[in-house]
């Protein structure tokens, strides 16, 4: 059970790690090319490079969105 504790404390303690990591790389990214990704809930603007969120897409950005799929 203490293995099990450890374990999961030790990967806990990774992702955090891993997060912050990430955080760093998309906050020096210059976001220069971007895409519209579909998620469950919405779409919204994504960091080709960094996959960062930037926004939500607008009701243009979503008819040329459904146009051209």
């Amino acid at each position: 059970m203490e293995s099990s504790k450890n374990n999961v404390n030790k990967l806990l303690g990774d992702k955090t790690k891993i997060e912050k990591e990430i955080e760093q790389i998309q906050s020096d990214c210059s976001h220069k090319s971007k895409s519209l990704k579909q998620t469950q809930r919405d779409i919204r603007w994504h960091c080709d490079e960094c996959k960062q969120v930037l926004g939500y897409a607008s009701q243009t950005d979503l008819d040329e969105f459904f146009n051209r799929n």
